[in-house]
């Protein structure tokens, strides 16, 4: 799935122009399902008290989600280009487990 949205942010992005408002809340709510679903399934073992960051960022956007979609198209391009990096980093990170997290104390 990670390979999928990565280059969906990657064509949404080269066209952009072409890209009505439904489209782009589509495409926010991708966003915010993968980052859901890497909550439950890659950190759903992690305790709540150290996934404050992605329950913030989750919540975020879906607050902002349509605000997010009504952006013009150079800053909507720059919110595409930083969460296509998140994930790129998220997918890094969790290619490089051999299992489970390690916890660094």
């Amino acid at each position: 799935m990670q390979a999928s949205i990565i280059a969906e942010l990657q064509t949404a992005r080269s066209n952009l122009a072409t890209l009505g408002a439904p489209d782009r809340r589509v495409l926010v709510a991708r966003i915010q399902n993968y980052l859901q679903e890497y909550r439950e399934d890659i950190l759903g073992h992690v305790p709540a008290d150290r996934c404050v960051w992605i329950e913030r960022l989750i919540g975020s956007l879906s607050i902002k989600a349509p605000q997010i979609a009504s952006l013009d198209n150079e800053e909507f391009h720059s919110v595409l280009s930083e969460f296509e990096k998140l994930l790129v980093i998220l997918e890094d990170l969790t290619s490089s487990w051999d299992g489970l997290p390690h916890t660094v104390h």
